[in-house]
């Protein structure tokens, strides 16, 4: 009986419901059914259709289940209740969902389960009483156990083991991915970023302790490449592997919903993959919680905060506190599926200029460059008098855009001839856009931008200069530039 059950089961055809776009597929565990227990039944359904579409998986499914001697009403009920609601599929792509079905103790033998409202293939059931099974099932169980050791993940009712899809099912994008690349030594910048499923979300132990299906871990790497130098080095990379815990849709998360939380956990090391002295490392733990304000299918808003706390030494890099700080935050407007803009930052502490200021002198140009971009956001005053100077001796292009933006933030007006002068010979689009919203913020505030930017890209030199003078009579501060335009003209 059970062989004739299991090959009923494996033969049982699906067929169209809501035309010819799905396909609905019901399968039922191929091993034998004890009476009295909840065993799985598996919704799948397929887009066949040239077009994405929407389904709706309900809480409950009405069956009835058809015996020998006996024809009982009964209901199939989602295992995960926060998998209810609509969904999307691609074309050519399927989505699936577990339900369990409650088999009463008083049948047995072959079992037919029934789907009316859906008009769905059939299941076939080998139900037998719990006592005339008891020790195969217990050494079933066994069997399952030794084949999740060998294995390491078991796949669903009557499925074979899928690499591509068990690749697609644990391995997703973490943190953003780009590549950023530019005329400048280093003169490029990239970002992978992945994070791993630990657990099936259906594997063995999934069923039995589900709160392990959260555990990821999650790697990034961010380099700096200088491919303009002879053999094209990596001119700095920093590597972040972390283990982390993730709970999603904690509120809300609902179709219906307009706002959604998720929680995330971990500990995360960052190091820069040298020994010795050019040793930089440190370890954090950390909790950032996301906030999701929009509906699916529509514009959405998510803040992630992140807020954490040194572990471990910091014998290598003491200040790091102080220059890291202890939160950030990550802003991310766009389409789920669609254009996003994010932006992340810091909150800047003025404490850390003592421990930024040595940067300026560092062999790195990058470092130097970062740094007195830093020192000109926390408004570092005491810059202002050797700014000016290393702006103008200082042969690095790259390097002098940092300066200049620098001074802009620190309101230097005495720096406005030699920056119309460093514009006028600059070709870059992206230099040039730069360096006009430091000089409209030097003289007359950035309101003046846009029309300053468009002389900017059209022209230079003296009617540049005149440009820039009409807009300070305007703001009233034309002896700081008067003193400085007269070499243009």
């Amino acid at each position: 009986m059970r062989a004739t059950s299991l090959v009923v089961l494996l033969l049982c055809l699906s067929w169209f419901v809501r035309g010819q776009d799905t396909m609905v597929v019901f399968t039922g565990p191929p091993e034998v059914v004890i009476a009295g227990t909840r065993p799985s039944i598996w919704l799948t359904v397929l887009n066949q259709s040239n077009r994405e579409i929407s389904w709706t998986f309900p809480v409950k499914i009405d069956c009835r289940l058809v015996a020998t001697r006996s024809v009982l009403v009964s209901a199939l009920e989602l295992r995960e209740s926060t998998e209810t609601g609509q969904v999307t599929i691609e074309k050519g792509a399927f989505a699936r969902r577990e339900y369990l079905l409650p088999v009463p103790s008083a049948l047995g033998g072959p079992v037919v389960v029934e789907f009316p409202s859906l008009g769905a293939n059939r299941v076939v059931l080998d139900v037998e009483a719990p006592t005339a099974v008891a020790g195969e099932t217990e050494k079933k169980k066994k069997a399952v156990f030794a084949k999740f050791l060998q294995e390491g993940a078991l796949a669903g009712p009557g499925e074979a083991y899928n690499p591509g899809q068990f690749f697609k099912d644990h391995i997703s994008g973490y943190e953003p991915f780009y590549f950023i690349a530019g005329t400048e030594s280093p003169n490029a910048k990239f970002q992978i970023s992945f994070k791993y499923q630990l657990v099936n979300s259906h594997g063995w132990l999934a069923d039995h302790a589900s709160a392990l299906e959260g555990f990821h871990f999650g790697y990034t790497q961010t380099s700096l490449w200088d491919w303009n130098a002879k053999s094209a080095p990596f001119f700095d990379s920093s590597y972040k592997p972390e283990l982390l815990y993730s709970l999603e849709r904690v509120l809300g998360g609902k179709p219906t919903n307009w706002f959604r939380l998720d929680l995330q956990g971990g500990l995360q090391h960052e190091s820069n993959g040298k020994g010795g002295a050019d040793s930089r490392s440190m370890n954090i733990a950390y909790l950032r919680p996301t906030f999701i304000f929009g509906h699916d299918d529509g514009l959405q808003l998510t803040l992630q905060p992140r807020a954490w706390v040194y572990v471990g030494d910091l014998s290598d890099n003491p200040d790091m506190a102080d220059y890291r700080g202890y939160a950030d935050l990550r802003v991310v407007v766009g389409w789920q599926r669609g254009v996003q803009l994010a932006a992340l930052g810091r909150i800047g502490d003025a404490r850390v200029i003592p421990a930024l200021r040595p940067g300026l002198a560092s062999q790195y140009r990058s470092v130097r460059a970062h740094t007195v971009r830093a020192l000109g956001t926390l408004k570092d005053q005491e810059l202002n008098p050797v700014l000016l100077e290393r702006f103008q001796s200082e042969p690095d292009h790259g390097i002098r855009m940092a300066y200049a933006s620098a001074m802009g933030k620190l309101n230097m007006t005495e720096a406005v001839g030699p920056l119309l002068e460093f514009l006028r010979t600059r070709t870059d689009p992206g230099a040039r856009l730069e360096l006009a919203l430091v000089l409209a913020r030097l003289i007359g505030g950035e309101q003046h931008f846009i029309q300053l930017w468009r002389l900017a890209r059209s022209q230079a030199g003296t009617g540049l200069s005149q440009a820039a003078t009409a807009l300070h009579r305007r703001t009233d501060r034309r002896p700081a530039l008067d003193n400085h335009v007269h070499h243009l003209e």
